[in-house]
């Protein structure tokens, strides 16, 4: 049996190194019989197997480096040694030198260009530092739906591979991340509806939001310029929603009909930024917006989970068994609707559950289709483009600064980006959501991020202990048009859901907001102004930013962060919230430019490029990029 693992752990490394590979075998040791070092590095005519007594696994060995010391000598410095002659063989120009050599001195001349050329790095925890990248690859043209063009003529030539790169590799992959984003966006999905059921007095509930991830995911996937992006309900849209509803609430319109108007409108305007390449304005948006933006629906999603949990306790008490208690205290997040679901079964506890019709019809008694005549004047469509055009505001942020992220050269993407024509597409959808009286939806960052992270690809050949190397991601369409088709079959579903307490929803909803605040790096400099100086994590910009000017920075942030609220809680003025977004990026490029340095806000934030270097037209760029293997190391040691 001892043997069988053996070979199994041999077949498992053999797995990792590349075809070709050859050993160099390093063997040290001190003998007391020596009263002098002995040393030789052998190099073989032919690479010759001498497995099973070196190396450990059935690899033919090249060269040979043998060093006996006399037992008087230390043991760290014979160590040392072996240590060094491992980072030679490391080296490729070393390498490449020992096995051409024809002289000895020549080996030694390789040897002392390596220590020459070498970098020394202490002993101590390394210093991450900053790598600056264009903060957006949106360009403009300065031609009239020229980048939408430019968009079509990236994707038309990779459209059909779109579709066959789903089954190269590992077709286990593509269906594992098809049948995982399924389960993360349905969850996501219906704990929004319930959510809307209770801020939208069930206009918008469960079912319309899952019959909206249907339609909307199938028809992103299937015409988007980056497929990547996972269209699902987002902070900004519910924010947003609430804020149109009781506006029509004060002003005693039909919420639906008004809301028709208002995609008609926002389809309009994104299709004018879509014709102007004006998208290319998010390149304005930096970190000091995004983390005020996202600490906001954060926010937002907590005190509205309290909120609606104030409100179900009202009607639904807190039991006082405390064996509930414990048995809920028990139990992690991941299977936690689950496990409440089947407690407040079992339990018989007497709480609200979503309210889904048991047929395929709208939550509240109309069709199916909004009837865009039942305002009370051709006033209240015209009224409806000034929401119109802030609500656009939110969808061009959510929408892009998501496609900036998952466009990120890291990612190693190479079939081009496709800003311009996602953006026609969400307009389109906008204007199917709001006919049929469903919510808009737009990319969800971390959902989309998880699908990258689902897809990544990565070599299969590495050295023992060397990490894989990754090499992009499997860019196709259909694990997202396939989740999606799978959400839109889940209307048929609603017994089921609706054995889910609304409660359990609104906790996962708590959860989501809490968990999304917790890696901004606005959260981490608020803990630290709370945190002694020896317990302060060792992040990159303490470095090299004074903690003074970083709690500076923090209180203006801060400052901020208290207006958005501000103008989001005045009924009044709620309606012009997105405004306080554009005037945070004017703050971020004229203020903060004077309060800081550039090296602090290079440490802090992302740096912001010029407004006219944004806007101004230039050349066509290339937007493919080279797929290219990183090389394995060729020397197992």
């Amino acid at each position: 049996m001892h043997a069988g693992v053996c070979v199994s752990n041999e077949s498992r490394e053999l797995k990792k190194i590349a075809p070709g590979t050859e050993a160099a075998v390093i063997l040290i040791g001190q003998l007391t019989i020596l009263d002098r070092p002995v040393c030789a590095l052998v190099r073989l005519e032919k690479p010759t197997l001498m497995y099973p007594e070196i190396p450990n696994i059935p690899l033919p060995v090249r060269f040979a480096f043998v060093l006996l010391n006399p037992h008087e000598h230390f043991s760290n410095e014979t160590v040392n040694i072996g240590r060094t002659m491992g980072a030679l063989f490391a080296d490729e120009i070393f390498r490449k030198i020992a096995v051409c050599s024809l002289e000895p001195f020549t080996i030694a001349d390789a040897v002392d260009e390596f220590f020459a050329q070498l970098v020394a790095v202490p002993p101590e925890e390394p210093i991450v530092e900053k790598i600056e990248e264009p903060h957006s690859e949106i360009k403009r043209t300065g031609r009239f739906f020229g980048g939408f063009w430019e968009d079509l003529q990236t994707k038309v030539p990779c459209y059909l591979s779109d579709y066959t790169d789903f089954f190269r590799g590992r077709l286990s992959q593509s269906f594992a991340a098809a049948i995982f984003l399924f389960f993360a966006n349905v969850t996501s999905i219906i704990t929004f509806g319930a959510v809307m059921e209770k801020a939208l007095h069930r206009q918008v509930a469960a079912i319309e939001n899952i019959l909206c991830g249907g339609i909307s995911g199938v028809l992103f996937g299937l015409f988007s310029g980056q497929p990547l992006n996972i269209l699902s309900a987002t902070g900004p849209t519910l924010v947003f929603e609430t804020i149109l509803y009781d506006f029509c609430l004060s002003w005693g319109w039909e919420f639906l009909p008004f809301r028709f108007w208002v995609g008609v409108w926002i389809s309009v305007v994104l299709l004018l930024l879509v014709a102007t390449d004006m998208s290319a304005l998010v390149g304005l948006i930096t970190r000091f917006t995004e983390d005020a933006f996202a600490t906001l629906i954060s926010v937002v999603f907590i005190i509205q989970s309290f909120e609606k949990l104030f409100e179900i306790g009202l009607d639904a008490p807190i039991t006082t068994n405390p064996e509930l208690r414990n048995s809920i205290s028990d139990f992690c997040v991941l299977i936690a609707i689950i496990v409440m679901t089947g407690l407040s079964r079992y339990v018989g506890l007497d709480v609200p559950v979503l309210d889904i019709p048991a047929s395929f019809r709208p939550t509240i008694d109309r069709s199916w289709f909004i009837d865009p005549t039942n305002i009370e004047g051709w006033y209240v469509a015209a009224a409806a483009s000034l929401p119109a055009v802030f609500y656009t505001i939110l969808i061009v942020m959510d929408q892009q600064i998501t496609a900036v992220i998952i466009n990120r050269k890291d990612n190693k993407l190479r079939k081009g980006y496709g800003y311009h024509l996602d953006l026609f597409v969400i307009a389109g959808l906008v204007l199917i959501c709001s006919s049929l009286g469903l919510p808009f939806y737009v990319a969800a960052t971390v959902l989309s991020v998880m699908h990258v992270d689902a897809l990544r690809l990565q070599s299969e050949t590495s050295a023992p202990g060397e990490k894989a190397q990754f090499l992009g991601v499997k860019e196709q369409r259909l694990t997202a048009v396939i989740a999606h088709i799978l959400i839109g079959l889940s209307v048929f579903l609603t017994p089921i859901i609706k054995l889910v307490p609304l409660p359990v929803l609104i906790g996962v909803f708590l959860y989501m907001g809490v968990v999304s605040m917790l890696g901004l790096q606005f959260v981490q400099r608020i803990a630290m102004l709370f945190m002694p100086i020896k317990y302060q994590p060792d992040y990159p910009w303490v470095r090299t930013v004074r903690m003074k000017r970083v709690h500076l920075f923090t209180f203006v942030q801060i400052l901020s962060i208290v207006g958005l609220f501000a103008v989001k809680y005045a009924k009044k003025i709620s309606m012009m919230f997105p405004l306080m977004l554009v005037f945070m990026v004017i703050l971020r490029m004229f203020l903060l430019e004077k309060l800081f340095t550039h090296q602090e806000l290079q440490s802090l934030d992302d740096i912001v490029p010029t407004f006219q270097s944004v806007v101004r037209p230039t050349k066509k760029a290339k937007l493919g990029k080279t797929f290219t293997d990183l090389s394995s190391l060729s020397f197992f040691l």
